[in-house]
């Protein structure tokens, strides 16, 4: 079969382009032909991989605006580096269509995927994005299934009446990564066949994917280190992540920190960074998902805001509640943990989320 997906691909985002990675990697074991649909979502091509103009640096210079022109342009070949490593994992791993939009997608698929992440979160599309909601023209043999697509229940309930009810009805199979969003969606009995939870590609894969995305080379005489990653700020705490993890490193026998230095590591280093932790203060939902692939000592730190929700709908899922710490609690434990039962839940979960890829 010939299977197309539709996600947040370009994103520059470790969780977005490796999830499109284990999704592919999975499919094409099931026997699949998997590509990756170029869609060019205009929200995020124009925060993610805007470029900073030859007219906007004269705008400065002209200006006499000398300071901003240089910080700008130290920025902007920042963000050129950052371009160049996420495209060169995409076009190493990634079996790219055309560049396309709304208007042009190409349609000669026998199913189509869209997910996973957050595909469905108005926030991040800068509202309804028709694509990702299957409003585009496509075969009538052309499945339209989603797997794992995410938002959170208040933008969900917020654009229910706003032609999400009708979009939802596009699609042949629906499949979300939180339970409040599936328990919601049936809770309108507008399908013919309830929507499932399942999981996030990243833990649906087998570990061998990963493996192929960490270099010996670079993994060999390596020191013992704590990992922390924040994927958004905590206002009253800034610095919580790191606080957190140089106290545990000092109750280790003072190995060091380090963090996912966002200007010079790759989607691999990141994978090489989770692997290989001594343990992991995180506050992001793929940092979460990572560490329960890699078996890490994890304390996913809550902020108390709504994006708690996608990490602790996960952790419960797979009876991981003992690694969710509040940011304000600096009484965590910290003996080691069994990951056994961990694991066999996954194992189910994973299964019962294979079942649904093998049935679309």
């Amino acid at each position: 079969m010939k299977i197309g997906i539709l996600t947040f691909h370009r994103a520059i985002n470790y969780g977005a382009v490796l999830q499109c990675y284990a999704l592919k990697e999975t499919l094409s074991a099931l026997g699949h032909d998997v590509y990756v649909i170029d869609y060019r979502q205009p929200y995020v091509e124009a925060n993610d991989r805007h470029s900073f103009t030859g007219r906007e640096r004269l705008k400065l210079l002209l200006g006499f605006h000398l300071r901003s022109f240089l910080y700008y342009n130290k920025e902007k070949n920042k963000r050129e580096e950052r371009k160049k490593r996420f495209d060169h994992f995409l076009n190493e791993y990634f079996k790219l269509t055309k560049p396309c939009n709304l208007h042009n997608l190409p349609h000669d698929f026998d199913t189509i995927v869209v997910g996973s992440d957050q595909v469905w979160n108005s926030k991040i599309c800068n509202g309804i994005d028709p694509v990702f909601w299957g409003m585009f023209k496509r075969e009538p043999k052309t499945k339209l299934v989603s797997y794992a697509a995410s938002t959170t229940l208040a933008d969900l309930t917020r654009h229910w009446d706003n032609g999400v009810s009708e979009s939802i009805l596009n699609f042949d199979k629906v499949s979300v990564r939180e339970k409040d969003i599936s328990d919601y969606i049936n809770s309108k009995q507008v399908l013919s066949v309830p929507s499932l939870q399942v999981l996030d590609p990243s833990l649906l894969a087998d570990c061998s994917i990963w493996d192929k995305l960490d270099d010996p080379s670079k993994s060999q005489s390596r020191e013992d280190y704590v990992l922390y990653f924040s994927a958004r700020p905590c206002k009253h705490r800034p610095n919580v992540l790191k606080e957190k993890a140089e106290r545990f490193a000092r109750l280790l026998g003072g190995i060091k920190t380090t963090t996912i230095d966002f200007d010079k590591d790759s989607p691999e280093d990141f994978i090489r960074k989770f692997k290989h932790a001594k343990a992991v203060f995180t506050s992001s939902f793929h940092g979460v998902a990572f560490s329960l692939v890699f078996n890490r000592r994890l304390f996913a730190v809550m902020y108390g805001d709504e994006q708690d929700m996608r990490y602790v709908n996960l952790l419960r899922l797979v009876g991981g509640e003992q690694f969710l710490v509040d940011c304000d609690d600096d009484t965590e434990l910290y003996e080691d943990i069994d990951y056994a039962y961990i694991n066999e839940k996954l194992c189910d979960l994973r299964n019962n989320s294979i079942n649904y890829l093998k049935e679309i």
